[in-house]
């Protein structure tokens, strides 16, 4: 699942983030998702400790499909890419193809 977000993201953030503070902002990001690796693996080390494995991996997953669907509703999409909706306007109004 981490190459279907971070594909799109890195996508994102290099066409928006001025070519000045890229290195900035990516090592960043790279630093805090190795900071919270441990952080996860402590958690996770704890709930296989308490609780049976097949459970764990379902109620994760089941987590990781309801956030996907909140976010990929409409209304967050184009929250998220005004332009997208601009131009389906546009498209829509004009006839025009992009």
């Amino acid at each position: 699942m981490v190459i279907f977000f971070n594909t799109p993201m890195q996508i994102m953030l290099q066409k928006q983030i001025d070519d000045d503070y890229k290195g900035r902002i990516f090592s960043i990001l790279e630093t805090m998702s190795l900071a919270l690796m441990p952080l996860g693996m402590i958690l996770y080390g704890f709930l296989y400790d308490v609780f049976p494995a097949q459970w764990i991996l379902l109620l994760s997953a089941a987590l990781l499909i309801g956030i996907v669907l909140i976010l990929a509703r409409p209304s967050v999409l184009h929250k998220a890419h005004p332009q997208l909706s601009i131009r389906k306007k546009f498209n829509g109004e004009t006839g025009a193809v992009s």
